[in-house]
């Protein structure tokens, strides 16, 4: 997370930019770094990725990291998608079907021509391994005491 803090630290200073603005695992970047870098005087998050008192189930992430080991990216990304109840979709959908569709996906998506620089689906797959190991980082497992000015 300091290595995430510090790239948005860099950001902030190279545009002279206050505000930070973060979804899923970016959103806990976001809040991470409001709470360390004086320059935040705004932040914005959407879906933070916080597992609140052990609420994600995290048994699908073995098979998930066994599955970016092996190179089979359509099966990662169906257990990731369903491990992390993307869409209702997908989370009904059964895996005998997904994982071929998401091949497919893939496959189409690698020959689509693209401006030189951007990044394929497929290449991205794999950084969702920082954004597993990152959330399991930050998993809250017990409430705080309350508030008395809640």
């Amino acid at each position: 997370m300091a290595r995430e803090c510090e790239d948005v630290h860099a950001l902030l200073t190279g545009t002279g930019a206050h505000a930070v603005w973060g979804h899923s695992s970016g959103g806990l970047i976001a809040l991470q770094a409001a709470l360390t870098l004086p320059a935040i005087q705004k932040v914005a998050v959407f879906e933070p990725a916080i597992s609140m008192y052990g609420t994600f189930d995290v048994s699908w992430i073995r098979r998930f990291e066994r599955e970016l080991d092996q190179g089979r990216l359509a099966a990662a990304l169906a257990t990731f998608t369903k491990g992390v109840g993307a869409s209702r979709g997908t989370d009904v959908m059964p895996r005998w079907l997904l994982v071929p569709m998401l091949d497919a996906y893939l496959r189409m998506e690698r020959r689509r021509t693209r401006p030189a620089g951007e990044a394929t689906v497929e290449s991205l797959v794999p950084l969702q391994r920082l954004d597993v190991r990152l959330c399991l980082r930050i998993r809250v497992s017990q409430p705080e005491k309350p508030r008395s000015s809640w």
